[in-house]
């Protein structure tokens, strides 16, 4: 499957949070509740971007859930996140996915943000497997 056919399909979602360094949004997926966050680091204008499902004992499960669902998921991430970046206009994003077949996709997603937002994308190795950076390119300068 393509990653924009696997984005055609984004569920209903409800911002449960908006200021200028914490956006938060929330969603339901076959009977699990899902979690969006980006938050202003301590740079202006640098955000840290990730999503999780919710859970009654463990809040902010991040990583492979095994509930089936990834398109649904990663469909309505996608769609929020773009909201986002439409919205905020940050400098830079960051996220990171720590199993390789997630890594494959979000550089995809990323590069197709970038492309999008005239954003650059860089990757790195972390402690959570793969950091990907997505950054305003600079304004050409007239002379």
């Amino acid at each position: 499957m393509k990653l924009s056919e696997s984005l055609n399909s984004p569920l209903p979602y409800k911002w449960t949070k908006k200021n200028n360094f914490l956006r938060r949004a929330e969603f339901d997926v076959g009977g699990a509740k899902y979690g969006w966050k980006a938050m202003e680091g301590a740079m202006e204008g640098m955000w840290h971007v990730e999503f999780y499902i919710k859970n009654k004992d463990v809040d902010d499960i991040q990583g492979v859930t095994g509930t089936g669902n990834e398109f649904k998921v990663f469909a309505t991430v996608a769609k929020i996140t773009d909201e986002f970046l439409s919205d905020v206009k940050p400098k830079s994003i960051v996220f990171s996915a720590k199993e390789a077949s997630r890594q494959k996709l979000y550089i995809r997603f990323a590069k197709k943000l970038a492309s999008k937002y005239n954003m650059e994308v860089r990757t790195k190795p972390s402690s959570k497997g793969m950091s990907f950076t997505l950054f305003s390119k600079p304004a050409e300068l007239k002379l």
